[in-house]
């Protein structure tokens, strides 16, 4: 009974640790909104916007200014398809 209690507390923390991500939604963010991704400023923003649309993450660096490193610092807020929920400047971890 304990294992499982333990179990689903786990569960329950991973899920909520989850939903408190902040994400952007790189088709159909703003600029703005882009821009509160770690790295991203508002020329790379633009150069995001302007190389629209995206299926996965490795279609980002079609967009000017996106290279496997700040592919890489970007990518766990990076969403597709959804809402944005980003609502400040994400620090890099």
């Amino acid at each position: 009974m304990r294992k499982a209690s333990v179990a689903l507390l786990a569960v329950l923390i991973s899920a909520q640790l989850y939903a408190a991500t902040p994400q952007v939604n790189v088709n159909t963010a703003t600029c703005e909104q882009i821009a509160f991704l770690p790295g991203i400023g508002v020329k790379t923003c633009q150069n995001i916007i302007d190389a629209r649309p995206y299926k996965a993450a490795p279609d980002l660096m079609r967009a000017k200014g996106i290279k496997e490193t700040r592919l890489a610092a970007i990518q766990p807020y990076v969403v597709f398809d959804g809402a944005t929920t980003a609502t400040e400047k994400i620090k890099a971890q």
